[in-house]
């Protein structure tokens, strides 16, 4: 008579995997899977390709053929400011040039002011942030507006640039605050 392959064997190593498959998941964290930053109330959290960050849920998607922020691939608005995400591509290094051609092409701006830029720490990895105030028309009229942007470069090769904007008195320290803590890349 001949005996079958795997028999008891088989169902204990599988019954034996099985079980390890919880205790596996619950301590991931400890296994380099990270979880996303924990969101401000007034908050929800965007999911781009490598990397999350939270907007403000009383801001209005905006219609995909009109943008406060041209070329934006992600925009909510309200009356006093937008939240955009803009993406580039390119080469190694692409990070400090998007930050210095960003600045560049800041400073041809009318009423251009820079208050300030930073590099900062986005989960390990250098970033950047930078805030302005610069004149810009909404609708027919000039207004003074406040921005703030943060860039980090992405594992991809992609620099994102996750910005918020303000008419100047609308500015919201709370609401830039949040944003700012909220970004994470994978």
């Amino acid at each position: 008579m001949r005996r079958r392959r795997g028999g008891r064997g088989n169902c204990r190593r599988l019954l034996a995997a099985v079980t390890l498959v919880p205790a596996i998941l619950s301590t991931s964290g400890c296994l380099g899977l990270k979880e996303d930053p924990k969101l401000d109330a007034s908050l929800r959290r965007y999911r781009g390709e490598g990397f999350s960050v939270g907007y403000p849920k009383a801001w209005a998607q905006s219609a995909s053929d009109r943008r406060a922020v041209p070329g934006s691939s992600f925009e909510v608005t309200t009356t006093a400011g937008s939240f955009d995400i803009l993406t580039y591509w390119g080469r190694a290094q692409l990070l400090d040039d998007v930050v210095s051609d960003f600045l560049r092409i800041s400073r041809a701006q009318r009423g251009f002011q820079l208050i300030g830029q930073e590099r900062i720490d986005v989960d390990g990895s250098t970033g950047y942030r930078v805030r302005k105030e610069c004149n810009g028309c909404i609708g027919t009229s000039s207004q003074r507006l406040h921005t703030v942007d943060w860039f980090a470069q992405l594992k991809n090769g992609t620099v994102v640039d996750v910005r918020v904007g303000f008419l100047t008195e609308h500015y919201d320290f709370s609401v830039v605050t949040s944003i700012g803590r909220s970004l994470a890349v994978d």
